[in-house]
This record gives C-alpha cells, sequence and structure tokens, in this order.
C-alpha cells in the first residue's frame, strides 16, 4: 500500500508542475496529457517516444502522436522529466522527480548503461 501511496504522490505532483508550466504559456493541461503522465510513471526504466507511443497504444489510450512529442518535451522543460541520448538515434526519457542525481555511462564495446550515483561521479553531478 505504501508504494502505491508513493507514485500517487508523485503523479498529483508531477500533474501539478505540469499543469502550471502550461498555465503559465497560455495552454490545458488535457486529458491527454494526464494520460501521458500516468502512463510515463507506470515506466521503470528509460523510455523512448516510440516505446511509450506503443505503450499507450497497447493499453487503447487515445493520445495523438504529435501531442506525445510536444507533452515530452514540455515536461523536460519543466522538470518532471530528464532526457538523455545514448547514441540511438533517439532520445531517451525517464522522471526527473522523486528520484536520485546520477549519471549515465555507457559502454562503448557492449553499449550497456549501468547507472551511478556513487563517487567520484555523484560530486560532478
Amino acid at each position: 500500500m505504501e508504494n502505491t501511496d508513493k507514485k500517487n504522490k508523485l503523479l498529483d505532483e508531477a500533474c501539478k508542475i505540469y499543469a502550471d508550466f502550461l498555465r503559465h504559456q497560455g495552454m490545458f493541461f488535457t486529458k491527454e496529457r494526464q494520460i501521458i503522465v500516468q502512463s510515463i510513471l507506470e515506466h521503470k526504466e528509460h523510455f523512448s517516444a516510440d516505446e511509450l507511443f506503443f505503450d499507450l497504444q497497447k493499453q487503447s489510450k487515445k493520445v495523438s502522436r504529435a501531442t506525445m512529442y510536444r507533452s515530452l518535451a514540455q515536461l523536460v522543460e519543466c522538470g518532471v522529466l530528464s532526457e538523455a541520448d545514448f547514441g540511438h538515434g533517439h532520445s531517451h526519457f525517464e522522471l526527473a522527480m522523486g528520484g536520485q542525481k546520477h549519471a549515465h555511462l555507457i559502454c562503448r564495446q557492449t553499449q550497456l548503461k549501468p547507472e551511478s550515483s556513487k563517487k567520484p561521479f555523484k560530486s560532478n553531478l
């Protein structure tokens, strides 16, 4: 139950930050945008825009691709998401709230992406 409460609190906080950001831009926090934020919070790891769109379609959620791409950019801009380029030709996203700052290290041979929040990397974040 505690994990569900934490997830709901994070969802409420993300929606509030995003809605405030949109309001200052003269835009609205629509049902589509709420669905996008909810779906993002279900991802445990990094995800691409295509992975998010596929998940939305798989769940029969009606969200346009254009709205999803605009929303991802806005969510990065308002600090709800962080964006990373792992050299695959597209961006990956992850929740920037409620977590510990960390670095992404990419092995050039295996393309593995371990995350590190430990010294000596932490002091450079």
